[in-house]
């Protein structure tokens, strides 16, 4: 387990078979019309095409605490007197219920819940689509190998895999952008902020934020968005914002029109959950230091403000911050981007032995305009 587990994500894989742990709905521990989410063994896969296989490992003394980059709002935790439960709940703050160990032993790391004292392990016969259970003996519990990937090497193979030349849904890398739990856990605050699940409010604050910065973006053109709502105040006090280095751009909310004071917080905070697109705002921004700060402010206290919901998505990738080297003559691997340098300025004619040379959705491109670099 690396010292600082803060700086990586995690993947779990069977340790005799081809398959992996992912989150998914359903099973032992939810139903179809649960929003809830546990643990499942399901077929291998790059884990920068797929975030159900893709964890945080969180620390709380001497333990440890799961959590989804794609679900992170919430942690994977035992139910009282519940032992066959584990699954996301309504924990935001890794706690006594949270609380796992992981054990090395015989070339394989077995998961233990401290609360009940029992291993985690498959509900029935390990396969595709099984559920991965708590209450399990020694004797059943699964047994796995983790894989460390660090969060910066995780962002770049996930942009790269994913950009084909159109948007890429970036959202998983902003922590809790709906709240969940009742919480602002991953947020840094500037002044008290009430929460709901799935909202969030600041009421009557001179010059308050609430914010996160996303590290280890690649080069490229983002948009953020959120869903946000303001009363009682001028327009162009309540707004979100993203910024990067000396450049800051903001969008205002939108006005409310059915709540007054302190009764703000539940009611917007239902009509947004109940309609994605109700005060949904936007941003533009180009980053090229590989950081972002984005968030939501009230520049006075005259109002309140309600938002939620956040998003980031990438609109216009840099291929060359995320590309690999390559040079002539070398063997290609599909789905990668590689960059070339080139003596001078001109027409270069791309070719290969087989397989495409290179697409832009179904066009071909035989020839590129190249600069040296």
């Amino acid at each position: 387990m690396p010292a600082n587990p803060a700086d990586y994500y995690f993947v779990f894989v069977d340790n005799s078979n081809d398959l992996m742990l992912g989150l998914a709905k359903s099973g032992v521990n939810t139903d179809a019309t649960d929003n809830n989410r546990a643990l499942f063994y399901q077929t291998s896969i790059n884990p920068a095409s797929d975030l159900s296989k893709v964890f945080f490992i969180e620390t709380r003394e001497s333990n440890y605490a799961l959590r989804n980059i794609d679900f992170d709002g919430l942690l994977l935790n035992v139910w009282y007197q519940q032992s066959a439960y584990f699954m996301t709940q309504n924990i935001a703050t890794p706690n006594r219920w949270t609380d796992i160990t992981l054990t090395y032993s015989d070339d394989s790391w077995t998961i233990y819940s401290v609360m009940h004292s029992k291993y985690l392990g498959p509900n029935t016969t390990i396969a595709n689509g099984v559920e991965v259970v708590e209450g399990k003996e020694s004797s059943d519990a699964g047994h796995y190998q983790i894989y460390a990937i660090s969060k910066a090497d995780y962002a770049k193979q996930y942009f790269r895999t994913q950009y084909s030349g159109s948007n890429v849904d970036g959202t998983a890398l902003i922590m809790n952008p709906k709240f969940g739990g009742n919480s602002t856990y991953g947020w840094t605050l500037g002044c008290i902020v009430g929460t709901i699940t799935g909202g969030a409010e600041i009421y009557h604050k001179d010059n308050a934020k609430i914010y996160q910065t996303v590290d280890y973006l690649p080069k490229g053109k983002y948009t953020v968005t959120c869903q946000a709502l303001h009363g009682e105040g001028a327009s162009g006090n309540s707004q979100l914002y993203a910024k990067t280095g000396e450049t800051e751009m903001t969008a205002e909310a939108t006005e409310a029109t059915t709540s007054t004071g302190g009764e703000a917080l539940a009611t917007e905070t239902g009509r947004i959950t109940s309609d994605a697109n109700l005060g949904k705002i936007s941003v533009d921004i180009e980053v090229t230091n590989g950081s972002l700060e984005l968030g939501f402010k009230q520049t006075t206290a005259s109002q309140w403000d309600v938002f939620s919901n956040f998003t980031l998505t990438l609109t216009d990738l840099y291929v060359s911050s995320v590309a690999t080297s390559f040079t002539s003559g070398n063997t290609m691997t599909a789905g990668q981007w590689y960059s070339f340098t080139v003596p001078t300025n001109g027409d270069y004619t791309l070719s290969a032995t087989e397989g495409v040379v290179y697409t832009v959705g179904d066009a071909l491109v035989s020839q590129a305009q190249a600069a040296p670099s």
